[in-house]
Formats: C-alpha cells, sequence, structure tokens
C-alpha cells in the first residue's frame, strides 16, 4: 500500500512543479520573450546534417558525459530546450524542468596553431564553401577536422558549464540538453559551428572571400547547365544557407559568371542556339520572297503603264 501511496504523491508533485513551470513560461511569453522550442528534425539521431550528427558523436565520445546525455537527449525531444542561442565562444538555452533553468556554456576559442595546422593540411583538399558547410568532404579531410585531439570540436577540458538548477555535477540534465540542442541549430545553420569556435570557415578552403562567393552562386559550364541562385543550393545541398554573412559589395566584386574562353557549350544551348539560327533563316528567306513579290508587282504596273 505504501509503494502505491508514494508512487501518486511523487507523480502529483511532478505535476504540480510542471504545472507551475508552465505557468512561468506562459508569464515570461506575456512579457515578450519568445521562448520557443528547439525541435529536433529526426526522431532517433535528433539530427540530420553532417555537422549536426558529427556534434552529437563528439559528445558521446567522451566518458565525462556518458551518465548525463541520455537524461538531456529526453529532455530535448520533450521540447524542454528554448531559446537556444549559439554565438562566439558562447551557448545559452532556458530549460524547461521542474522550474524554469538558465543555461550558459562557454566554449574556450580554437588555439591558433591548431587552427594553423588544420588550414594546412586542408587547403586545396575542399573546393568550396558549400561543400564545407554540406559536408562533402573527403575521408582525409574529415578525418582532420573531426580528430578528437587536433581538430575542430571541442573537448570537455575546453567546455566551462554553469547552470542555475540545484544540481551540481559537472553536468547536469538541462546542460546535456543543451548541448544536444546544439546539433539542431546546426542542421538549420552550420555555420554556426565556426562562429562558436571563433575561426573564419573561409580559410580552412584556401581561396579568396570573392572566390568563396562565387563558388556559391556558379558553377562550371562543363559540368552542370546554368547557374545556380544561392536561394536554390539549401535544396542540393539539404542546408539552410539563408544566414550566411556575406559583406556589403563583395557580390558585386565576384566575378559574372558565366563560360570561360574555350569552354565548350553545353548540348541544351547549342540546341537552343541552332533554334535561333533556324528562325532566323527562315525570317530572311520570308523577307526575300517579299521582296520579291513586290519587285514583281512593280515591273507589271510599268508594263501595263
Amino acid at each position: 500500500m505504501s509503494w502505491y501511496s508514494y508512487s501518486y504523491d511523487n507523480y502529483e508533485d511532478r505535476a504540480a512543479a510542471k504545472a507551475r513551470t508552465k505557468r512561468k513560461v506562459d508569464q515570461r511569453r506575456k512579457k515578450g520573450e519568445l521562448l520557443a522550442p528547439v525541435v529536433p528534425k529526426a526522431k532517433l539521431g535528433l539530427s540530420i546534417t553532417f555537422w549536426g550528427k558529427a556534434w552529437n558523436r563528439n559528445l558521446e565520445a567522451y566518458s565525462d558525459y556518458s551518465n548525463r546525455l541520455p537524461r538531456g537527449r529526453t529532455y530535448l525531444r520533450q521540447g524542454a530546450v528554448m531559446d537556444l542561442a549559439i554565438e562566439q565562444g558562447e551557448i545559452t538555452s532556458t530549460v524547461m524542468g521542474s522550474d524554469l533553468y538558465e543555461v550558459r556554456i562557454t566554449v574556450k576559442p580554437l588555439l591558433k596553431n591548431r587552427w594553423q595546422s588544420l588550414k594546412e593540411a586542408c587547403t586545396g583538399g575542399i573546393g568550396s564553401l558549400v561543400e564545407l558547410l554540406g559536408g562533402k568532404l573527403s575521408d582525409q579531410i574529415l578525418q582532420q577536422v573531426t580528430d578528437p585531439q587536433q581538430g575542430l570540436f571541442p573537448a570537455p577540458k575546453e567546455i566551462l558549464i554553469t547552470c542555475s538548477c540545484p544540481d551540481y555535477a559537472g553536468l547536469c540534465k538541462h546542460a546535456a540538453a543543451t548541448l544536444y540542442g546544439v546539433s539542431c541549430r546546426l542542421d538549420d545553420d552550420p555555420a554556426l559551428f565556426f562562429k562558436l569556435r571563433g575561426v573564419d570557415a573561409a580559410e580552412l578552403i584556401g581561396t579568396s572571400a570573392v572566390d568563396a562567393v562565387h563558388a556559391l552562386t556558379a558553377v562550371d559550364a562543363d559540368a552542370q547547365e546554368g547557374v545556380i541562385g544561392a536561394a536554390d543550393l539549401s535544396d542540393v545541398f539539404g542546408i539552410d544557407l539563408g544566414n550566411l554573412e556575406i559583406p556589403d559589395g563583395l557580390l558585386d566584386a565576384a566575378p559574372a559568371a558565366g563560360p570561360r574562353a574555350g569552354a565548350k557549350v553545353p548540348p541544351k544551348k547549342k540546341v537552343e542556339t541552332r533554334k535561333i539560327v533556324r528562325k532566323k533563316a527562315a525570317s530572311k528567306k520570308v523577307a526575300k520572297k517579299a521582296k520579291k513579290a513586290v519587285t514583281k508587282k512593280s515591273a507589271v504596273k510599268k508594263k501595263k503603264a
């Protein structure tokens, strides 16, 4: 009997705490706070893109976090993580539990010598910024950027976690949920990963900023037909590029897209060119016949006169 009594009381306490927390959320929303929950794009793996999945694999590789990560996944799936923001060296969120808790996670910037080594290893191996953000990388480059010791991802010793909850463990469930929530944000905007680490993604390509912009908006005439607009790249590579920051005037400086000297004309364009030539030829024939008819008619009139 005592077991049933304990179970019911425990359930009642949790239900009451949940109701109180929900009222607090509603009050803060009325004051203008958005408090929008982070929604995973995949039910099982949480994330669907290369950088999101790689972020989660990195988290789960460290034994320091193994005990609390499962609870964090559950919290995230329940919509408990809200207003997750990623800035340079910092992740913040509001997490709903038995109360509302504020989470702040600071990430140390990537060491300069480590970043320099990565740039040297990757230069010439990544074709464009689109390939990098979309995770379209060779096995060698993937090994470089995801290496636990020398890659881009932070180790536990580079992460400092604070949460307003009374749990004084190194990683509470609210912080664990926030860390998993980062992978969902990277699904929407993979450039946030490089922003968090305080580095410029374009430097890994070993090209100028103008060339990087050109790579985003143009394709080689030998390989594809025409030009792909930046808005269409999200569908092609499965990533959201809407938040990429491009300096003012940079697009104006980018070279105009078009076939290079000596480039082969795509088959479709050849067909279109033939059609235009035929149409012009037909027009010339019609004009020639009309001219002959007018000349003949004038000659007949003169003969009668």
